[in-house]
């Protein structure tokens, strides 16, 4: 099963000097592909939310760590089985952000 998720989010961030938490909601468009026994190709539409903290080491630069949730429903994926199911991820996210 490979997944390709396109998402755009509603973020709101208190706007800190040095600690800047936020938080985001929107909605995503769910690739699901697959291949072999169950194969099939769908496009659902989905939930993305976020929320997080970033932490700013300078004016350019600084760290961040997110949470992430999504989900999807999927009816129908394998017209010879009649596959159907739900999807549900969290995700949690570190890195180094840039800003210009």
């Amino acid at each position: 099963m490979r997944l390709i998720t396109v998402a755009f989010n509603v973020v709101a961030r208190y706007p800190g000097t040095v600690f800047q938490p936020y938080v985001g909601v929107g909605a995503g468009a769910f690739y699901f592909s697959s291949s072999g026994s169950l194969s099939g190709r769908q496009v659902v539409p989905g939930l993305n939310a976020s929320v997080g903290l970033q932490i700013l080491a300078t004016e350019e630069w600084g760290f961040f760590v997110e949470g992430t949730y999504n989900r999807a429903a999927l009816t129908n994926f394998d017209p010879n089985f009649g596959l159907s199911g739900e999807y549900s991820a969290y995700n949690f996210v570190a890195g180094i952000a840039y800003h210009f």
